[in-house]
């Protein structure tokens, strides 16, 4: 077992609690190692005892906003495989398309799942959870869009930890919800190197509908601040996908 998929969660509504629980019943079918990341500001109400393949770690940050960077750098030392696999839970995805061979694992030090970033409705969301064995058709025209629009996100990836840890890990100063994956893509790439990133075209998912918090744009437009003060930008995410990734794709 290479790999310890995590689930950072955080004051999850019925909609994401849905998809985990999607996530956790579809991972006890496969070898992976799988820890549930809960920052808690008051004792857990989540109880995870029907999947023994899962480890529940709470924990306490007095706080109403969900730090996500801390908390995935925090998980990091209960992990005991060399790569870890984050995957929110509010990102849908087809887990037949994500067995990821021990080939493409120790070639690569970053690994993301292809990425719809057209966000699932109410409706849809509903559909898939409520079909007996839920799965992404990437073939249904309502969930196909035309062109590539910020490809990158933090929804899923997979990392070599010590690689992980070498380019400073996640970022705290983001808080909230916004931008730390760019943060974390532009690192990675460094001078708009991709040789240590595999883009897995074979795998789709995409953002599902939930509720969403009322600060979450304020929070966002703090946090792009940060990212435009280490130099960056979303254009700089284009030109470096298409230069290595989807030569072919047009941006807007």
């Amino acid at each position: 077992m290479l790999a310890t998929i995590v689930i950072p969660i955080f004051n999850i509504d019925i909609y994401r609690y849905r998809n985990l629980m999607y996530i956790l019943e579809y991972t006890s079918r496969c070898n992976y190692a799988v820890i549930v990341a809960e920052q808690a500001n008051a004792p857990t109400t989540l109880n995870l005892d029907r999947f023994p393949h899962v480890t529940h770690h709470v924990l306490n940050k007095k706080t109403h906003i969900f730090h996500k960077t801390w908390l995935i750098n925090k998980i990091i030392k209960y992990v005991h495989t060399q790569y870890m696999w984050v995957v929110d839970c509010d990102f849908f995805m087809n887990f037949d398309q994500l067995q990821i061979s021990d080939s493409i694992l120790n070639q690569y030090k970053f690994i993301q799942p292809y990425y719809y970033s057209r966000d699932l409705t109410y409706k849809q969301t509903l559909e898939l959870h409520q079909s007996k064995e839920p799965h992404v058709d990437c073939t249904r025209p309502e969930l196909l869009q035309s062109r590539l629009v910020n490809i990158y996100g933090a929804l899923s990836f997979i990392f070599d930890i010590s690689s992980f840890v070498d380019i400073g890990a996640m970022n705290e100063s983001y808080i909230g919800w916004g931008y730390e994956d760019y943060d974390l893509f532009f690192r990675v790439h460094g001078n708009n190197d991709s040789a240590n990133y595999y883009i897995n075209k074979e795998t789709h998912g995409y953002h599902m509908y939930h509720d969403v918090p009322l600060d979450k744009e304020t929070y966002a437009a703090e946090n792009y601040k940060v990212l435009e003060s280490h130099g960056y930008n979303l254009q700089n995410v284009n030109t470096i996908l298409k230069n290595h990734y989807y030569p072919d794709w047009s941006f807007e």
